[in-house]
């Protein structure tokens, strides 16, 4: 796996989000990322709390366009 440039922390968690609500399991996902088990999770529940209430116009964006209530 080569990129050609640096993936920011946001991004990361933001595909490690989109990958898990797709159905993948915490500990492959712990594999891919190069992260642990609890650091995966702690993701998770920043990102679910990110999409809540954060101004950040991608999160406001998505709830905008979100069906179902967060």
């Amino acid at each position: 796996f080569c990129m050609s440039r640096k993936v920011t922390t946001s991004a990361r968690n933001r595909a490690l989000m989109a990958a898990y609500e797709a159905g993948a399991r915490v500990e492959r996902l712990a594999q891919i990322y190069g992260v642990s088990c609890k650091r995966v999770r702690a993701i998770i529940a920043d990102e679910q709390n990110r999409r809540r209430v954060s101004r950040e116009p991608f999160y406001c964006n998505f709830r905008a366009t979100s069906a179902e209530p967060l």
